[in-house]
């Protein structure tokens, strides 16, 4: 409780509570709940930094919801190994009020579990370059990481360029996006709103709405090794800062087992000169993306622009399944080195609609060009 006079209580009552979120962690036993009366706590409010905190433990409001608030710092910062421990965060707001600060930071070497459940993240519009969530880092030697948003809302303006978004997942970690609100403003030059920096091996986004401006995922060098967007509802707008914009930007050099998209509406509002709802490839020979699958999805492009392609699968995609789905105001391209089998599709309003070349499978489409040619 910030209202009591210390942390001398033994924080088993209301009337004995601790002043601070530190010293209830470091008294708590292993699979303790720690409970969060009213009020506002301060940066590093919840802090696992030493032998005493690692340990699996739920951290909550109370009754009304609290107001975790940092500045210069993260709200909560996982800096010491919290191997094979769960950590489970609800019903807590976290606001950013400065540049440079973090929500959570889930730091490298950090090989635990941390369940984030019906939070609010929000942020000062002032505070324009946060890295919202850092998980992970480049070099970090932990496996097996995982972190889950479970109806969560999640609201930011962050300008932070190719190297960086408002998510930044680092290597080795699953990552779970469940029945979220996510709100990303990311106005920088090949801005992002989650930027993978590491040998991801599951990423999935479900049953969540998203509102996002510049790249909804992003890849530096590495690939996730799985990536699934599912049952989502998705509003994305191009960055007007850069020349292509996508909602899936997957170009690293490392090799991917699948990527699916299944059952989401995605609706493009505004274009760059180049803008995708899926930009799919790798930048390496060996290196392949071994199966991307596109199944039962609603696309439309309210604003088609010069070069604009529903689904673009370049470079050494080995095969892909495209069926079932609703495209529309977009060009679609097929790499010549994919397997493609493109089956009982709508497609319609584009200017022109490429289906694929020799060796693809091309069946039961129904196609609409409204100023173009059909191929395929």
């Amino acid at each position: 409780n910030p209202a009591a006079p210390d942390d001398n209580g033994d924080g088993l009552t209301i009337a004995t509570a601790k002043k601070t979120i530190g010293a209830a962690i470091a008294a708590a036993s292993d699979g303790d709940t720690v409970k969060l009366m009213a009020g506002t706590y301060d940066a590093h409010a919840i802090l696992i930094d030493s032998d005493d905190k690692v340990k699996n433990l739920t951290i909550e409001s109370y009754a009304e919801r609290v107001k975790l608030l940092t500045d210069t710092a993260a709200c909560v910062l996982v800096s010491y190994n919290a191997l094979n421990k769960t950590i489970t965060i609800r019903n807590i707001e976290f606001s950013v009020e400065n540049s440079g600060s973090s929500f959570v930071h889930f730091n490298y070497g950090c090989e635990g579990t941390l369940i984030l459940e019906d939070c609010v993240f929000t942020q000062n519009p002032a505070a324009n370059k946060p890295l919202c969530l850092r998980f992970g880092h480049v070099g970090g030697a932990g496996y097996g990481r995982s972190l889950t948003f479970r109806r969560c809302t999640y609201s930011t303006n962050a300008g932070v360029a190719g190297t960086s978004g408002a998510i930044n997942v680092g290597p080795y970690h699953r990552l779970l996006i469940d029945d979220c609100d996510l709100t990303f403003t990311n106005s920088a030059h090949l801005g992002s709103c989650f930027y993978i920096n590491g040998d991801v091996n599951e990423f999935s986004i479900i049953n969540s709405r998203l509102e996002c401006t510049g790249d909804l995922v992003r890849t530096g060098t590495t690939n996730p090794n799985n990536l699934i967007l599912r049952a989502n509802t998705i509003v994305h707008s191009a960055n007007a800062n850069d020349i292509a914009d996508n909602l899936l930007w997957l170009y690293g050099d490392y090799a991917v087992d699948s990527v699916q998209m299944e059952n989401n509406i995605i609706t493009n509002t505004s274009h760059a000169k180049y803008t995708n709802i899926a930009a799919i490839g790798s930048s390496t020979a060996v290196n392949k993306i071994r199966h991307v699958r596109v199944v039962g999805n609603i696309i439309t492009n309210q604003q088609p622009g010069y070069l604009g392609f529903g689904l673009r699968f370049a470079r050494n995609v080995q095969t892909a399944l495209i069926s079932g789905n609703y495209i529309a105001g977009f060009n679609m391209a097929v790499s010549s080195d994919a397997q493609c089998y493109i089956i009982g599709n709508q497609l319609e309003g584009a200017s022109t609609l490429v289906l694929g070349w020799s060796g693809n499978v091309v069946k039961y489409n129904h196609v609409k060009a409204v100023n173009g040619t059909v191929e395929g």
